[in-house]
Parts: structure tokens; C-alpha cells; sequence
């Protein structure tokens, strides 16, 4: 990557100031992993001065229609979003779904079939923190289960700071959720997510490319439809953030960014923290269509 000079660099920190972010569209509910209700979100999205957000709970979309309710009286736009926990030759990534259209049905079914793994994975931990002496309380868990739709870690690693066996989230995943090998099942083919999500017109965004990242990959994934990559986010250097800019235009790609917020901690991931300004979000509409076929090796796959 060429070297910048100072000055260079300082107009376009400067540019990106009198662009300031319009849109947060990295962010969870606790109809998935989030804390805040829909309309909490909505709120804290109208105090932060956004103009579009975003909502993409894992594996599923029941917020989207509840936080476009709560905005109705809002200059803000609600864009229908997921995250998707997908797998590319072995290897985790999360892919981002925007601007879903009406026709969704086989996205919709695919997501159903996948909260139903997730659920199994839930109970799964469940009982391998019972073998570690580690009981979580059977209303404590039928209360999260009334909530959220999708079920991960994050509400495991609640109640387990419930139940004051940790005194942190991230103490619970060090010592008691990340040493377990359970299935990984939920997840499904990178090019699966990304046919379903263009599929009903959508546009399909890998979540926090993480640094191990290469070019070589990046255009496997573009040449198998991902049409668009998240550069803006909590754990991305500026470096890395670059790079990821350089390596999306350079194969036309659209670039997106959101705070990944689930609650009010940390602050730093706060609704608004990261996203895109509105020049960006223009362009990543642009991008979503009236509905691309979906392969047939994937219309009747099963989990």
C-alpha cells in the first residue's frame, strides 16, 4: 500500500468531517443479542442526529417492522437488515443483509430453520455449564427465551453474570463459554447467505472483515455476489479501515459501517459511534435491486 503524505491524509480526515455520519447500520436488538427494545434504539438513533440506521439482529428481521412503527413520527429511516453467521472453507464469517425487499419468503424460511440450531446450541451450553456446576435457573432462562427470538452466547454469558457465578459478560466467555467446543451448525455457506439476501434484492456486506483478512479472499467472496464490505466498525484500526476502503474500490465494491452496539457498554459502540455519511448510503442503495434468482441448490437445502 502506498505511503501517504501528511497533508493528504489531514484533507481527507478533514473531508470526512464536513461528512459527518448519517447512517449506524451495524446493530442489535434483544429480539436477538441486544439489550435495547426497537424504539430504544430508535431514540438513542434520534439523539444521535442520524438520518438512516440499520437493525441486523442475528438471524432474524422481526425488529425491523417494530422500529420502523416507533420512528413513524421520525425524519429517520429504518432499514431492514440481518446478520448471518456463515462459513467460508472452515473459517466463521458474518455477512450483512440490507435493504431486504417484500419477497423474502426463502430468506425468512432459511432463518427460521437457523434459530431453531441456534435454540439446540443454547441448550447445549445450558447443559455444559450444569456439568461444570455452573446452574443457571430455569426462570431465568424461560424469561430470555420469551424474548429473543435468536439465540446466542451473549445471553448465556448474562446469566451467567446473573447468577453471579462472573462479574462481567467477558469473564463469562473466558472462563466458562469459550473453552466448550459445541456444535457450529448454525452457520451456513457464505455463497448460501449471499444468494439469499440478493436474492430478494438485497445487498450483501461481510461484517468486521477481521485482520487476517486477504485480497485473494475478499474477491472470492465478491466474485460469489458479496457486493458490498463493512470498513467503518469498533475494532478496525485506521490502517486497517483503509485498507479495506482501497481493496473496495479498487473491485467495485460498496463500503458500509455501523457501531455493532448491543446495550449501552461499552460506550465506545454506542448507537452512531461508527457508520457512513449519507454520499455512502446513496451508493449502497444503489446497490440493491428488484430481486436476483436464487440458485435451486439452494431453494430446498435443508439445515
Amino acid at each position: 500500500m502506498p505511503r501517504r503524505q501528511p497533508f493528504t491524509k489531514l484533507c481527507q480526515q478533514m473531508a470526512n468531517l464536513a461528512r459527518p455520519i448519517a447512517a449506524d447500520l451495524h446493530m442489535h436488538t434483544f429480539h436477538s443479542d441486544g439489550d435495547f427494545t426497537p424504539s430504544q434504539v430508535v431514540a438513542y438513533a434520534r439523539l444521535a442526529g442520524l438520518r438512516a440506521i440499520a437493525i441486523t439482529d442475528h438471524d432474524t428481521t422481526v425488529a425491523c417492522a417494530i422500529a420502523r412503527e416507533a420512528a413513524t413520527s421520525m425524519p429517520l429511516e429504518i432499514i431492514d437488515g440481518v446478520e448471518i453467521s456463515t462459513e467460508y472453507e472452515g473459517r466463521e464469517y458474518h455477512l450483512l443483509g440490507y435493504f431486504l425487499g417484500k419477497n423474502r419468503e426463502a430468506l425468512e424460511a432459511r432463518l427460521a430453520q437457523i434459530r431453531v440450531r441456534r435454540r439446540e446450541r443454547f441448550h447445549a451450553y445450558l447443559a455444559e455449564l450444569k456439568r461444570n456446576e455452573a446452574v443457571i435457573p430455569a426462570d431465568a432462562v424461560g424469561r430470555v427465551e420469551a424474548v429473543a427470538e435468536s439465540l446466542g452466547r451473549r445471553h448465556l454469558a448474562g446469566l451467567l453474570v446473573d447468577a453471579q457465578y462472573v462479574r462481567t459478560r467477558h469473564e463469562a466467555f473466558r472462563k466458562y463459554l469459550e473453552p466448550f467446543a459445541l456444535p457450529t451448525n448454525h452457520r451456513i455457506p457464505i455463497d448460501e447467505a449471499i444468494a439469499l439476501i440478493r436474492g430478494c434484492g438485497g445487498v450483501a456486506s461481510l461484517a468486521h472483515p477481521p485482520q487476517d483478512l486477504t485480497v485473494e479472499r475478499f474477491v472470492a467472496f465478491r466474485e460469489i455476489g458479496m457486493n458490498a464490505i463493512e470498513c467503518a466498525f469498533p475494532s478496525a484500526t485506521q490502517t486497517w479501515s483503509d485498507t479495506l476502503r482501497e481493496w473496495a474500490k479498487s473491485h467495485d465494491v460498496a463500503t458500509t459501517g455501523g457501531s455493532d452496539c448491543h446495550g449501552a457498554e461499552p460506550a465506545s459502540r454506542r448507537v452512531g459511534a461508527f457508520g457512513i455519511n449519507s454520499e455512502k448510503l446513496e451508493r449502497l442503495r444503489a446497490r440493491s435491486t428488484n430481486g436476483l434468482a436464487i440458485p435451486a441448490r439452494f431453494q430446498s437445502q435443508q439445515l
